[in-house]
């Protein structure tokens, strides 16, 4: 007998002390911690215990759990007049909820604002983050429905949003700003639909509304980004991009590093462009568009070495990248290797027969051996391709004045003005010194 009241008191110390650890946990306002403790404890036959859970499933709003814990101390205690008042303020706010509730989806989306609206006028109903949130989806109810947002009228929007940022500040654990989020989505949708739409004017506005609502949504700072990239306004793709990334600068979306570094390319910032394509390879070493971007940022920097090892690495991995082949015929030109330069041409030519890029340098190549019969083909090859294309009409000019074709030549040249008129201007007049020293002889 002695050891089982020892027992029962063991135990009830114990219930006791479990309490406590809930309690402190509530009075640290950490009501889903304290939610999830209570929760393995039995509270049954404790009024206190159980007035706590109560509480703090009142302090979640989830109004149903505190009615189960409500009902059970009423069991215990139904003449208790706190417990009584309680029950009637719960069936209050069940009641209004659900009779609000159910003119939005089966009445009239106005009468559900305006009894809302009426509700939230109660200083009881007002703390309750649920009323200002159902306020908020009538108001995005109301958006979607009349279209306002479609044209560019934000006013439901902007009410929405704002009443959920009520909400989320009255009860940070309902998940109200996921809504906020989801309303952003659906702006960035509609700024991304515009953007390929070509409407820029629109697409500037949905995304820009989409990151007064939720500025940390990377999607829309991107699509923002990539819409300042289209218009060419560089400098504030970056921050938009940035913005995107927050904390994220070296680890995140490696096509978003690209697009940072190729902004500051676009720039000439041509440091920090290298350093965020090494970002993006560091977050998938197979992405050729940012290998072959830090090539072409190392070869602008004249770092020859470093850039054609890229550049073969491309080849190796990517056979039929044809600007690798393009940028490493450059390449070997700038530094005056010319057989290694014809034969990427070539290479080049074979992967993509359609690139009038590498036929004109082949017809440069050919000038420079002599060989102006083939250097002519090579350039017509290219202008087949490509109309008027100026590198190749220069070269077929070139050509021309060497073998002496003067008329050719002098058709090649008015036709590359438009490309390059000072170049072409001295060419002529050399055209002009060699047909006098040359062709009359």
């Amino acid at each position: 007998m002695k050891i089982q009241l020892l027992f029962f008191i063991f135990l009830g110390l114990l219930f006791s002390q479990d309490c406590k650890d809930v309690k402190a946990l509530y009075d640290e306002a950490l009501y889903l911690d304290a939610s999830e403790k209570i929760k393995t404890i039995d509270v049954s036959s404790n009024q206190e215990c159980l007035y706590l859970a109560f509480d703090i499933q009142f302090k979640l709003e989830d109004f149903n759990e505190a009615k189960n814990y409500l009902d059970k101390l009423l069991k215990l205690d139904s003449d208790n007049s706190e417990y009584n008042q309680k029950s009637k303020f719960l069936e209050k706010i069940l009641q209004k909820y659900k009779a609000a509730k159910y003119t939005l989806d089966k009445i009239d989306i106005d009468e559900a604002i305006s009894e809302y609206k009426s509700l939230l006028n109660d200083n009881d109903l007002s703390s309750i983050s649920i009323f200002h949130s159902g306020l908020a989806t009538a108001y995005k109810k109301k958006d979607r429905n009349s279209s306002f947002s479609d044209s560019l009228n934000f006013d439901y929007l902007d009410l929405c949003v704002e009443n959920y940022k009520k909400a989320h500040s009255l009860n940070p654990y309902k998940n109200h700003d996921e809504e906020i989020l989801n309303v952003a989505k659906y702006l960035t949708n509609l700024g991304k639909n515009s953007m390929k739409n070509d409407e820029l004017d629109y697409s500037m506005k949905y995304l820009s509304k989409a990151i007064e609502y939720d500025s940390n949504y990377p999607a829309a700072n991107f699509y923002l980004g990539n819409l300042y990239m289209k218009i060419q306004d560089y400098e504030l793709a970056i921050e938009s991009y940035r913005a995107g990334l927050g904390s994220k600068v070296k680890t995140g979306n490696y096509k978003i590093l690209y697009l940072l570094g190729s902004s500051y390319q676009r720039l000439g910032n041509l440091d920090k462009a290298k350093e965020f394509f090494e970002y993006s390879l560091n977050n998938k070493s197979s992405y050729t568009k940012a290998r072959f971007a830090l090539a072409n940022v190392l070869y602008s920097q004249q770092n020859y070495n470093d850039s054609k090892d890229y550049l073969l690495e491309i080849i190796d991995k990517e056979s039929s990248y044809i600007k690798a082949y393009e940028l490493l015929v450059n390449l070997f030109l700038d530094t005056k290797k010319y057989n290694e330069a014809r034969e990427y041409s070539i290479k080049g030519i074979e992967i993509n027969p359609k690139s009038y890029f590498l036929y004109s340098q082949l017809a440069f190549l050919d000038n420079e051996n002599q060989q102006y019969s083939q250097a002519i083909e090579n350039a017509k090859e290219a202008l087949s391709l490509k109309r008027n294309y100026g590198p190749a009409l220069i070269a077929l000019a070139t050509a021309n004045v060497y073998l002496c074709n003067l008329v050719a030549a002098e058709d090649a040249f008015r036709r590359a003005k438009s490309y390059d008129r000072r170049q072409v201007s001295q060419l002529q007049d050399w055209a002009k010194e060699h047909n006098k020293t040359v062709c009359k002889k």
